[in-house]
Order: C-alpha cells, then sequence, then structure tokens
C-alpha cells in the first residue's frame, strides 16, 4: 500500500487546522475534518497523478483541494 509523510510544517499545519476547528466548530467536526484529510491524503498515495505537476514552482509540486484547503505534495519513487 503507498504511503505518504508529512514534512514538520505539514504536522504544524494539520495541527493548527485541529486546533481551529475544535475552537470553532467543535471536536466532533475537528475530528472528522481531520479523518478525511488523512483519507484524501491517502487517496493521493494512491493515485499520485490525479493532480498535474505544477512546474512553475522550484521544485515542481502537485497542488491537491481538500476542503478550503490544499494539500501540496511532491511524488518521490
Amino acid at each position: 500500500m503507498p504511503s505518504y509523510i508529512f514534512s514538520k510544517k505539514a504536522e504544524a499545519d494539520l495541527a493548527e487546522i485541529y486546533r481551529y476547528g475544535f475552537v470553532n466548530f467543535g471536536e466532533r467536526q475537528a475530528d472528522e475534518y481531520a479523518e478525511s484529510l488523512k483519507e484524501k491524503c491517502q487517496c493521493l498515495s494512491e493515485n499520485p497523478l490525479l493532480y498535474r505537476e505544477r512546474d512553475e514552482f522550484n521544485p515542481p509540486v502537485r497542488i491537491g483541494y481538500h476542503g478550503k484547503h490544499l494539500i501540496i505534495y511532491t511524488i518521490t519513487s
């Protein structure tokens, strides 16, 4: 099964997304959003070519979407 690894910055962003959701929408909603975000990341690890490579960035990245958030990722072998 393909997998994914979050950068340290991404881990900090995820914690902040969860905290914001918890404060503004409650624990249940924050948990559901965090889980759906993890599911999207797993989907992208299984289908990494789903989004096109954006070569205007250096290094080139792919940008996926989830709710109001962007998932910026690269493919490694």
